[in-house]
């Protein structure tokens, strides 16, 4: 058995017994302790001040701790594999692909995609035969080309459009940004929208922190709030009405965090499910960004995070983030227990 299904095993299971892997209510005098103790914090070391991360409860969208620049909201980015998260949504509520059909991601093979397209996998040696649960723990490209062919553009963002992409959060931080979907989309861009580099498509990390909110707490849109921590819940923008669909994607970034691209980091110590992504700067694709998107804990979730490094890569820079600040909150979390006792 290889090395990964050990951590996979315990993971899996662990869904299997949080029926939906349901939200949970973080307490309100906790959501208070948290914000107050988080904010007087500085953030981790490895984040500048271009980058920019975000944790927020699943159940209310309240902002609980933030960086204090003003990227979170108003830097507009590529998702780069972020965005797969949204295309195997699409790929699984429109049925035009099978969650089981295997794809060989091997070296020597052709990319995959519509026509035209050039889309290569990120790793050199391939992934060998990935389904799509496989391809989103291991974040291959070749297979989402792939599905990006089978799906569609129009269908793509109609995905986007429902995780509120291409539009604003309605959130209480100023001057935030909309990001962009593609103006002028065609079938031949599929393969690179699913992967998250087609032209056009541009998210900010607020976006990306309440598409991972949705995922966690099976499908509802809060607006962002960074006020009242202890209030009642922020206003629903809009319901994704899909269990079956959220279910899988959710197993497939626990499967992210214990055999994945975010495996290194150690975040299924932590608990953790989610995604990392990197996407090069448009025309410099020397350059990239990192990111990170999950929640905590990965079957009863309760926290959202989203991590933003202008230069660097998500597995190795923007997971890494992610570790620390989950960390910090775990130390922060058990004062304010100690003190409600």
């Amino acid at each position: 058995m290889r090395p990964e299904f050990c951590m996979l095993g315990f993971l899996f299971l662990l869904s299997l017994f949080a029926p939906g892997a349901r939200a949970q209510a973080l307490d309100g005098k906790l959501r208070a302790c948290l914000a107050e103790r988080l904010s007087a914090r500085p953030g981790p070391e490895a984040l500048g001040e271009r980058d920019a991360f975000g944790l927020m409860a699943v159940d209310s969208g309240h902002l609980l701790w933030r960086s204090q620049g003003r990227t979170l909201a108003q830097v507009e980015a590529g998702p780069g594999s972020l965005f797969k998260v949204i295309a195997a949504y699409a790929a699984l509520e429109t049925r035009k692909v099978k969650p089981d059909h295997v794809l060989r991601c091997e070296p020597g093979r052709k990319p995959e995609g519509p026509k035209g397209q050039k889309v290569r996998c990120w790793t050199a040696a391939g992934h060998g035969p990935v389904n799509l649960s496989r391809a989103l723990a291991l974040s291959c490209n070749r297979y989402f080309a792939w599905l990006g062919g089978q799906v569609g553009t129009a269908d793509l963002l109609r995905s986007a459009r429902a995780f509120g992409l291409g539009q604003g959060t309605g959130s209480d931080l100023p001057g935030e940004r909309t990001g962009s979907l593609p103006r002028a989309p065609s079938q031949a861009m599929a393969g690179r929208l699913a992967v998250g580099q087609a032209e056009g498509l541009m998210v900010t990390p607020l976006q990306m922190l309440v598409v991972a909110a949705s995922l966690a707490n099976g499908g509802r849109r809060f607006r962002p709030c960074s006020k009242t921590p202890a209030g009642p819940p922020s206003e629903v923008r809009a319901v994704i009405e899909s269990g079956p669909s959220l279910r899988f994607i959710r197993e497939g970034l626990i499967q992210a965090s214990a055999y994945g691209t975010g495996s290194a980091s150690g975040l299924a110590q932590l608990g953790m499910a989610g995604k990392t992504g990197t996407a090069g700067w448009a025309g410099m694709n020397w350059h990239t960004h990192g990111w990170y998107m999950g929640w905590a804990p990965a079957a009863r979730p309760e926290l959202a995070l989203v991590v933003f490094i202008q230069e660097g890569q998500g597995a190795k820079d923007a997971a890494a983030a992610a570790r620390q600040i989950m960390e910090q909150v775990q130390l922060e979390r058990k004062a304010c227990e100690g003190e409600d006792r």
